[in-house]
């Protein structure tokens, strides 16, 4: 991320792409949401619901091994 990038229009866009994706989720699956990955040309975007007050907002390069980072998230998640 550009280091001017406004911390609020992260939050902001990091809760409408969690509530989307929940509904979405649960409407057509009838499940629930367990990450959102948004894949650009520059790299990755992960977003997680840790629990009900905390959310996980992770950016990587397009080098990252994204099997590596979701298994240290999962790991440092117990």
């Amino acid at each position: 991320f550009s280091r001017l990038t406004d911390e609020s229009r992260i939050a902001a866009f990091t809760g409408a792409f969690l509530s989307i994706g929940e509904r979405v989720i649960q409407t057509m699956l009838n499940g629930k949401l367990k990450h959102i990955l948004i894949r650009g040309t520059k790299g990755f975007l992960i977003i997680m619901r840790i629990d009900e007050n905390s959310v996980l907002f992770l950016s990587t390069t397009v080098k990252a091994n994204l099997g590596l980072i979701f298994e240290a998230i999962q790991e440092f998640l117990g």
